[in-house]
């Protein structure tokens, strides 16, 4: 599931203006996330599931960024 405080921190990432920064492990694994192939994804999901579904929310969907602003406003939606 995404929380807020995930979609705060991937939004981030994408746009320094929207959202907040993470701290040092989850603003280097978000890059990770992102970085990653499919398969690598894959095993990330396993520890990390609600960063690999915002990460893929907003590489993926064409409307992933305001779905994240939606989910960093407080309401809970998974992929």
């Amino acid at each position: 599931m995404i929380t807020p405080e995930i979609a705060n921190q991937v939004l981030h990432h994408f746009n320094p203006s929207d959202g907040y920064p993470a701290g040092g492990f989850v603003t280097d694994l978000i890059a990770l996330i992102s970085k990653a192939d499919p398969r690598n994804k894959a095993r990330l999901a396993i520890g990390f599931g609600g960063h690999v579904q915002a990460v893929l929310l907003a590489q993926e969907e064409v409307d992933g960024i305001d779905r994240l602003k939606y989910i960093a406003a407080g309401d809970k939606v998974t992929r």
